[in-house]
């Protein structure tokens, strides 16, 4: 394989992982409307507190996008998505522990969290895949 082969395919395999974080971001931000039935069930939450789910998250991205395009200009498009998916691991973990707090404020600020890591992550990983491939054509990526 020539050298020319093995970079446009490592450019491949890189934009692969990529959009493949926007599929799994996608998937878990998808899983608020069943998390929401499930903690007014848990919480015996009427329907406005429950939506807080929703707000807490979305406030997330509200508030920390330009932080985050900061952060990422300052370390550079990698270390900001790994530093994102060890935020986002972090807020998993915090929303199960957070379920044997017996209140639904901590498992708020575990979402916010974990919203905060997708958003990050979302910063960082929007212009590493319009360089991924040739310039010419990034805005299509």
């Amino acid at each position: 394989m020539t050298g020319s082969a093995t970079a446009t395919r490592r450019t491949a395999l890189a934009f692969a992982a990529v959009t493949s974080l926007f599929f799994a971001w996608g998937f878990i931000t998808s899983n608020n409307d069943p998390l929401i039935v499930a903690l007014r069930a848990a919480f015996s939450l009427d329907y406005t507190e429950a939506l807080l789910t929703q707000i807490v998250f979305f406030l997330a991205y509200g508030l920390l996008s330009l932080p985050a395009a900061w952060l990422t200009s300052r370390i550079g498009a990698v270390d900001m998505i790994l530093g994102s998916l060890t935020v986002m691991a972090a807020g998993c973990l915090l929303v199960v522990f957070s379920t044997n707090a017996g209140d639904f404020r901590p498992i708020l600020a575990a979402l916010f969290v974990l919203a905060g890591g997708f958003t990050a992550l979302q910063v960082a990983s929007n212009p590493l895949a319009a360089e991924l491939g040739s310039p010419h054509r990034s805005h299509f990526r």
